[in-house]
């Protein structure tokens, strides 16, 4: 298992047919008031939320963001709420620790709807529900190690003078084979959360550094995994 793996944050899209969210109801300053008032945010407000989980669709009322919040789990401690953002057809939950503080902030804001009288603004279960995560693991590899020896060996001649090093990362995204490639830095039709990052731990050593951040689209104990198993198939 990838050394002391430490989940920075863990994020969730609840995404919903057509007509099952009334964000009219959802921006109302009431509501926006409630939602500040229950979750401490120190930032509620009418407004396009960011791209997170791909592209927001251009409506009126433009959406709801919420940032810099608190709430409890279930043992009564307190967690970091960073954002909450309610979109036409989707909400978009971020927390900083582990995904089941997801589930207390979910089941507070339906129950929230519910106390106020407007249990119709979100109508049924969510369609779809997709993960993302942040974490960082101390890694039995180098970065050298996430691309081929032919591209350091190729590479070394730029850098050895001066006692420089290289330090690869890896950026990805998945796409449908019938897409069109946004770049090398992906815009709001891929949205953040899909992005695939692996690299050395902003802070750490350059030579020997074993600290990696990682950002992937995967639940935080599956994206643990995914970094154990390419911990292990890098070490062959």
């Amino acid at each position: 298992m990838a050394n002391n793996a430490r989940i920075l944050s863990s994020s969730r899209s609840y995404e919903f047919l057509p007509d099952r969210m009334r964000l009219s109801v959802l921006s109302l300053p009431s509501v926006i008031a409630r939602l500040q008032e229950t979750f401490r945010f120190g930032i509620a407000r009418p407004g396009v939320p960011p791209a997170m989980f791909g592209p927001v669709v251009a409506t009126a009322p433009p959406g709801v963001v919420c940032q810099l919040g608190t709430f409890l789990d279930g043992d009564g401690a307190e967690f970091h709420l960073r954002e909450l953002y309610v979109e036409p057809r989707r909400v978009v939950i971020s927390v900083a620790g582990e995904a089941r503080n997801l589930d207390f902030v979910w089941e507070r804001l339906r129950s929230l709807l519910m106390d106020i009288g407007h249990q119709d603004a979100i109508q049924g279960d969510p369609h779809a529900i997709r993960h993302a995560s942040e974490v960082s693991a101390q890694l039995k590899i180098p970065p050298s190690a996430l691309v081929a020896s032919g591209v350091m060996e190729s590479v070394a001649p730029f850098v050895q003078d001066g006692g420089q090093v290289w330090v690869p990362a890896i950026h990805g995204v998945i796409y449908r084979a019938d897409d069109e490639y946004e770049g090398d830095f992906p815009g709001p039709g891929v949205g953040v959360k899909n992005v695939w990052v692996l690299s050395l731990r902003a802070g750490s050593a350059v030579a020997n550094g074993h600290d990696f951040y990682s950002s992937a689209p995967l639940e935080a104990t599956e994206h643990i995994a995914f970094l154990t198993r390419l911990e292990t198939s890098l070490q062959r």
